[in-house]
């Protein structure tokens, strides 16, 4: 059931947690797929911010079992019928299956899962009057990206660590890599999401970086924006160095979970340098990375055991950044 409702909302995901062993793979599916839940209420372009909000509190009761799922489901089911996908409607119906399969987990990949979840939702609905004027700051882009992805590398960490004793014993170095490999994710994905945010009347890019203005995007052409673009793509590279970093600190006969990280890693390091080769693109067509995936998945796993030629062949990716 998990695998089918992973198909309908993820490509990505669905291509690269296959690659996980059993019993990883599993916890990792209802990972990805609780955080979606909470996904489909921040993205719903027919919810007002006030409803959100008490949908998503309504949420990490259900998550923390001090409501019912079917509550919270025949809530939003009707609520968002005319914006969301039909994946994405038969994933909210499902929401209590998801809880009952997390609750059979082991101890430490519950709570973990858990947490994130809480956490996470609680993120989403501190940002939901987010309009199309962008954040006020970098420190609070930095919150945001921490609080929706910085938390899920760590959540990553802990299912790592409880699917395998050796890299548990990393647990601590890792734990601080990865919250940059979730800072990584979120910024290139605002920073290439930035004209179908704007669609949905919002916009993440910080205003003290982008000119102060009401609208970061209203000249992507000028000198300014541009710099401004590059500036975040830089800061990407940095969090993305973290990233392999952590990647390689999984034991090299672990090649299933260094594949499913190597994917992620090089599919946001693709799109970072179309970004920064073109930062005033007016269409995400133009730093998409599907062309490319083939090329990436087949690079990674030609060299997934070699620290020094993943290291080599992220040295030349990165230059352009």
């Amino acid at each position: 059931m998990q695998e089918r409702l992973l198909a309908g909302v993820s490509e990505t995901f669905a291509r690269t947690i296959p690659e996980l062993p059993q019993p990883l793979r599993a916890a990792m599916t209802n990972f990805y797929m609780l955080l979606k839940v909470a996904d489909v209420v921040e993205d719903s372009p027919v919810l007002e911010p006030e409803r959100k909000r008490r949908l998503l509190g309504q949420y990490v009761e259900v998550v923390d079992g001090h409501a019912r799922p079917e509550a919270f489901t025949h809530a939003l089911l009707p609520a968002i019928s005319e914006g969301a996908t039909v994946a994405e409607l038969d994933l909210v119906a499902n929401t209590g299956t998801l809880l009952a399969i997390t609750n059979g987990l082991g101890d430490t990949s519950r709570d973990a899962i858990k947490r994130c979840a809480r956490v996470t939702s609680g993120a989403m609905a501190e940002f939901c009057d987010t309009g199309p004027s962008g954040l006020a700051s970098m420190g609070e882009l930095d919150r945001y990206c921490y609080l929706t992805s910085g938390v899920a590398g760590e959540t990553i960490t802990d299912l790592l660590c409880d699917y395998s004793i050796a890299i548990a014993r990393r647990r601590e170095p890792m734990y601080d890599l990865s919250r940059d490999f979730g800072r990584a994710v979120q910024l290139v994905n605002i920073l290439r999401d930035r004209w179908e945010d704007r669609e949905r009347g919002v916009c993440w890019l910080p205003r003290d970086v982008f000119g102060g203005g009401p609208d970061p995007l209203s000249d992507v052409s000028a000198r300014e924006f541009q710099e401004a673009v590059l500036g975040l793509t830089r800061l990407a590279r940095r969090y993305l160095a973290a990233a392999l970093d952590f990647t390689l600190m999984i034991p090299r006969h672990e090649t299933g979970v260094r594949r499913f990280l190597l994917w992620s890693l090089g599919a946001m390091l693709v799109v970072a340098r179309r970004i920064a080769a073109n930062p005033g693109f007016r269409s995400v067509d133009e730093v998409s990375v599907h062309r490319d995936i083939r090329a990436v998945v087949a690079a990674s796993s030609l060299a997934v055991r070699s620290d020094r030629a993943l290291r080599w062949m992220f040295d030349v990716a990165v230059r352009s950044l």
